[in-house]
């Protein structure tokens, strides 16, 4: 009988430690370090997100510029105004340049101007697209107040 309680102790003693092993190694393994991990992930501002959304607006409601919004990395930030209460960010990135501007209020309402120029190397000709847009964010919502596509 105690040879049975030792060899059950002994199983029970190698089921767990090959359980707990092989959780151990699985936990530790490790995200290749040029992959960020979601917790590493930066989140984007409420600003960025309006910017994205306006971008997303166009794109969705006007299939023609979408061919300008590759691989859209962003530039800017906050930039003064010199007025008591107001708040502007700009952003650019390849010929874009995006305006964020609000009144600092509890759920202001955003104005968002959109602006794109086609812009080529010295020597390289190409069609020279202008786009201009104009919209708002409310609550997450993006509208357009006005649109142009120049060729």
């Amino acid at each position: 009988m105690k040879h049975r309680k030792i060899v059950s102790l002994i199983v029970m003693l190698a089921v767990f430690g090959s359980v707990a092993g092989t959780c151990w190694a699985l936990a530790s393994v490790q995200q290749p370090e040029d992959q960020p991990t979601p917790s590493q992930m930066p989140r984007l501002t409420i600003h960025e997100q309006i910017r994205d959304a306006a971008i997303a607006y166009i794109v969705a409601n006007h299939p023609e510029a979408a061919q300008f919004t590759g691989d859209l990395v962003w530039t800017g930030g906050k930039q003064e105004t010199g007025l008591l209460g107001a708040e502007k960010y700009i952003y650019q990135r390849g010929g874009w340049n995006v305006t964020i501007s609000y009144p600092v209020i509890p759920n202001p309402l955003y104005s968002i101007s959109a602006e794109y120029a086609a812009n080529y190397p010295p020597g390289q000709a190409g069609i020279m697209y202008r786009m201009q847009w104009e919209g708002t964010c409310l609550n997450g919502e993006v509208a357009e107040t006005t649109y142009l596509m120049l060729l």
